[in-house]
């Protein structure tokens, strides 16, 4: 997979991309795909990182945080937000998952 890509459905996504949030104040923050939907193409499981940065998250940004929160995301969060998945963390590196 070559990053950066802008998903159209979640047919090329997998457990471990992240894409950039563009915050109010001109930061940062990184939304990661949790799990992917399979009986659909638009829904997956979306988690927001426990992140923040004055410049767009990098997987070494991200390794090792945690996720804070976590839901049902549309496709839409991201090609109507910042229009791109950037990267992906290993699963042996990817953030854990809120409880």
């Amino acid at each position: 997979m070559e990053y950066p890509f802008k998903p159209k459905s979640t047919v090329h996504m997998e457990n471990g991309q992240f894409w950039p949030i563009r915050l109010s104040d001109g930061e940062w923050a990184c939304g990661m795909v949790l799990s992917i939907n399979k009986e659909s193409r638009r829904e997956f499981v979306a988690g927001l990182v426990d992140w923040r940065g004055a410049e767009e998250p990098s997987a070494s940004d991200i390794e090792g945080r945690k996720i804070i929160e976590q839901g049902v995301g549309h496709i839409k969060m991201i090609s109507e937000g910042y229009g791109r998945i950037i990267g992906r963390v290993s699963p042996d590196h990817a953030p854990s998952p809120c409880r």
